[in-house]
């Protein structure tokens, strides 16, 4: 069993270093991380006539754009996010008895400071006022979730272009050459994981939990994942 109030602040500082990542994404042709292409060749023919045909029909604003100078979705989120990001950092101040952190001067600001100032403190405000980290916990997730459908940066079944440490490299069950088995998968709850669908069996020790009988790491411990893939 996690410990509620540390998972809450993790996902708060982790939305904290990517708020402003945000704010520049209203901007259209932001550039957005990179997806492997895994596509089939039937897949890419498709998508090529596909792009054959738009390119033919294409007119000045086709249907669903708009030329607006700002991305109008994103915008929207960053609204939102400023509301869910002050509601935090003053719920978090009110607990502790302390000044609650001046409100973003627009809509459109920075809110990693809040988001930082809630993520810092919320472990003693829970201790304070016990279940607060509960009320707080969708709220955090739903800004995670936010910043991770705009910026891209975890569609579910993103694959890691790394190697997996512990899938056999021979043998019938070899992933193979090449072979990407690391994949971040949204889980019952919108908890978001990182799985290995190779064929590996990590020791006890270095797997958080199990989903479909495969290995997977929930968010809160990608830091110490991390650190192990890169002493591979």
């Amino acid at each position: 069993m996690h410990h509620l109030p540390t998972v809450v602040a993790t996902d708060l500082e982790w939305a904290s270093f990517y708020a402003a990542d945000l704010v520049e994404a209203r901007f259209p042709g932001t550039p957005r991380p990179p997806r492997p292409n895994l596509m089939t060749a039937e897949a890419r023919e498709l998508r090529d006539q596909l792009a054959r045909v738009e390119r033919v029909e294409r007119v000045a604003v086709m249907p669903g754009e708009h030329p607006a100078p700002v991305d109008l979705d994103v915008v929207t989120a960053l609204n939102n996010l400023a509301i869910e990001a002050y509601t935090c950092a003053a719920m978090v101040a009110q607990a502790i008895m302390c000044p609650t952190p001046a409100p973003p001067a627009t809509l459109q600001a920075n809110v990693g400071p809040l988001l930082d100032f809630a993520a810092r403190h919320l472990v003693e405000a829970d201790f304070v006022d016990p279940g607060l980290a509960e009320d707080l916990a969708p709220r955090a997730r739903r800004i995670v979730n936010t910043l991770a459908h705009h910026l891209d940066l975890w569609p579910d079944g993103h694959v890691l272009r790394i190697t997996c440490p512990w899938c056999p490299t021979d043998g019938p069950q070899a992933a193979g050459d090449g072979q990407w088995t690391l994949r971040v998968r949204i889980m019952p709850g919108d908890q978001i994981a990182i799985v290995c669908e190779g064929s590996c069996e990590p020791p006890g020790k270095d797997v958080t939990t199990w989903w479909g009988g495969r290995p997977c790491w929930p968010l809160w411990d990608w830091a110490w994942l991390a650190k192990r893939l890169q002493a591979a």
